[in-house]
C-alpha cells in the first residue's frame, strides 16, 4: 500500500510541475507511465548479479589479506570437507586388495537373489599377478538374505573378469589377513542400498 501511495504522490508532483509549466504534458505522460509500469525483471537480475559479484569480491579481498598460515588452514579445511562429502556419498575409499575384492564382488552382484543384502564374511584374494590367467579371483564367504528372509552364508569362487562364479568349499575361503571386511561391507552397503 505504501508503494502505491508513493507512486500516487509522485504523479501528483508531476501534475503540479505540468500545471506550473515546468514540464510539458508529453513529459508528464512519459514519467507517469514509467512510474505505473512494473520494474523490469532484467534490472533486478542485473542488480542481483552485481550484488553477488560484489560479495565475491569482498571475500576475495579479505582472503588475500590473511596471513599465509590461515590461507593454508582454510585450504586444508576445504579439502577435508570435500573429501568427507565424497566419502559420505560413495562410502569408504578402498585401496589395494580391499578395492580389488570389492570390484570382483560388484562384477557378480547380479547373480545373487537379494543383491542389496550381500556382505563378505571371509575371503582369500588371488591377485592378477599371482593368477596364471592374469585375471585374479576371490574365494569368499558371502552372507545374504535368502528367500525365507533369513541371513545365510555360502562360499564362492569369483573370477576377476566377472565371467565365473562357482559355489566353493569353505576351506578355500578362510579369513585372509589382507582384507578389511568391515570397510568392504560398508562400501557394499552404500553402493547397493539404492540400486536394488
Amino acid at each position: 500500500m505504501d508503494g502505491q501511495k508513493s507512486v500516487a504522490d509522485e504523479i501528483l508532483k508531476l501534475k503540479g510541475l505540468m500545471d506550473s509549466g515546468a514540464i510539458t504534458e508529453e513529459e508528464f505522460n512519459r514519467q507517469k507511465e514509467k512510474l505505473l509500469s512494473p520494474p523490469e525483471e532484467n534490472d533486478n537480475e542485473v542488480t542481483n548479479k552485481e550484488s553477488v559479484e560484489r560479495k565475491i569480491q569482498i571475500v576475495k579481498e579479505k582472503f588475500l589479506t590473511l596471513k599465509p598460515v590461515y590461507k593454508v588452514a582454510i585450504g586444508i579445511a576445504v579439502i577435508l570437507i570435500l573429501f568427507l562429502g565424497y566419502v559420505t556419498v560413495s562410502g569408504p575409499v578402498l585401496t589395494g586388495d580391499d578395492k580389488y575384492a570389492y570390484e570382483i564382488i560388484m562384477k557378480h552382484v547380479d547373480s545373487f537373489k537379494n543383491p542389496s543384502s550381500i556382505r563378505i564374511s571371509s575371503g582369500t584374494l588371488l591377485s592378477p599377478k599371482d593368477d596364471p590367467s592374469g585375471e585374479g579371483s576371490l574365494f569368499c564367504g558371502i552372507s545374504g538374505i535368502n528367500g525365507f528372509g533369513s541371513r545365510t552364508t555360502s562360499y564362492y569362487w569369483m573370477s576377476g573378469d566377472g565371467d565365473g562364479l562357482l559355489e566353493s568349499d569353505s576351506e578355500f575361503c578362510y579369513e585372509a589377513d589382507g582384507l578389511n571386511f568391515d570397510r568392504i561391507n560398508k562400501k557394499l552397503e552404500k553402493k547397493l542400498k539404492g540400486k536394488y
